[in-house]
């Protein structure tokens, strides 16, 4: 593959596939990097500039939606993933070894970038945004980087990970590069990741027709709650998509298996701060969507549309769906008495009442930290005003007194 790249002689679909596993691999070491809690390893990433925002934007002008995946090369990457997450757990100063080898292949992306432009046709940094990287930070970071390791790493046995970490990395991108030329058709499908890098491996529906109802189903729940946006930001929206792709494929299942998965999938979100009325409210507008797309299968997409019945089944065991109804309007009259005024609490406000309402029902129906999860989010003070959480406040606790 790259003898062939730096002979100006590849497809298209070669160099997307290699932009989609660095995607993968990218996306999974830098979110670890999010949330390690070893400060000497933090001191190592001071001035890294993220890599997975770069690759998205040069498949997204790629119109990489329209490329099949190469599929070997997509699970070696996601079999790396895994390494990833294993040793941020077991040996977390191997991530400072895959950051090596991954940055420093970047010293030479500017070589790689001349013949990617020359042979597709482009200029300036069209499609290799990853790829001109270091050509503005590679002073900033890279050679700090270098010295910390230089001088910083006294112990033995992190020494041994880093380097064990750096060429384990090395000899794994090029099992990756095998796969992407020559292209072997036979290999060549849709996968997971084509929607979001970090989703991992599980199956998704083969009829476009599907998929393109599941997306804009994800789109319209994304509008209709901007708590998600400016809470998890463009990485939930990745997450949006690649879930409810994932929930059209449980449309193969009985009722009760598909039921037992979206029951499952709900809880698991609602604990960390999606309550359960957002998935009862995907189901209802994937059935719909469905259903309109492809009326022939309208039957068999009713499996999901009584996901969404059991959901509002349980909330409205805890609160009726008349209080619930009126739990937007609760929260909208404190917000106005408490004068709230600040740009992006007026964007947050929609739907947080019943969201809170939510909250509270997942609560009391033994979803463990489902209040919690919302409630400390909705009432940080480091992310709105005074005011926004005292109407937050007040809003909870006459919320809970409609509590059955």
């Amino acid at each position: 593959y790259i003898s062939n790249l730096l002979n100006n002689d590849i497809q298209l679909i070669s160099y997307t596939g290699h932009l989609r596993a660095l995607a993968i691999i990218y996306g999974t070491l830098e979110n670890q990097f999010s949330v390690i809690e070893d400060q000497d390893i933090k001191d190592f990433l001071e001035n890294y500039s993220l890599k997975l925002p770069l690759i998205l934007a040069d498949l997204e002008f790629l119109n990489a939606n329209e490329t099949k995946d190469i599929i070997p090369a997509i699970n070696a990457a996601l079999q790396f993933a895994d390494k990833i997450l294993t040793n941020s757990i077991s040996n977390p100063y191997k991530l400072l070894g895959y950051i090596y080898t991954l940055e420093g292949s970047l010293n030479g992306g500017k070589i790689l970038k001349n013949h990617i432009c020359e042979t597709f046709s482009l200029q300036n940094n069209e499609a290799t945004h990853y790829l001109s990287a270091f050509e503005e930070d590679s002073d900033f970071f890279w050679d700090r980087f270098i010295n910390k390791l230089n001088t910083n790493i006294i112990d033995s046995q992190q020494k041994d990970d880093i380097i064990s970490a750096a060429n384990e990395i090395f000899y794994d991108l090029m099992k990756i590069y095998e796969f992407l030329y020559p292209i072997d058709e036979k290999t060549l499908g849709n996968h997971i990741t084509f929607f979001n890098p970090e989703a991992g491996n599980y199956p998704i529906p083969t009829n476009p027709f599907e998929i393109k109802a599941a997306i804009t189903a994800a789109n319209f729940c994304w509008n209709e709650f901007p708590y998600y946006n400016n809470r998890f930001g463009e990485r939930g929206r990745r997450f949006a998509v690649s879930d409810i792709v994932w929930l059209v494929s449980l449309c193969e299942l009985s009722d009760e298996e598909t039921l037992n998965q979206v029951n499952w999938l709900a809880n698991f979100l609602a604990m960390r701060g999606m309550p359960t009325y957002l998935m009862e409210t995907q189901m209802q507008l994937l059935y719909h969507e469905l259903s309109k797309l492809i009326p022939s299968n309208e039957p068999k997409y009713l499996k999901l549309f009584k996901t969404s019945e059991y959901l509002y089944k349980q909330r409205t065991s805890k609160i009726s769906g008349f209080d619930f109804d009126k739990s937007n309007s609760v929260f909208e009259n404190y917000f106005d008495e408490f004068k709230v005024t600040d740009d992006f609490c007026f964007d947050t406000k929609t739907n947080i009442g019943k969201l809170i309402a939510s909250s509270i029902c997942d609560e009391k129906n033994g979803i463990p930290d489902a209040k919690k999860s919302l409630e400390d989010w909705l009432k940080n003070k480091n992310i709105f005003p005074e005011n926004w959480v005292l109407a937050v406040e007040k809003t909870y606790a006459k919320i809970e007194l409609l509590n059955k």
